[in-house]
């Protein structure tokens, strides 16, 4: 489970539990998503 804190807002982005050696795979993915989504809303181009 990863958690957010934006603004004194908290928000919980929820993996699966996986292997230890396999997490920071798991844990990569959803973050990617939303650094592309922000920079996305913002007006950047997310390349």
């Amino acid at each position: 489970m990863l958690r957010l804190s934006l603004g004194g807002a908290c928000r919980v982005i929820e993996v699966p539990q996986v292997e230890d050696c396999l997490q920071p795979v798991v844990n990569i993915v959803p973050l990617q998503l939303l650094v592309y989504h922000l920079t996305d809303l913002g007006g950047y181009y997310a390349n």
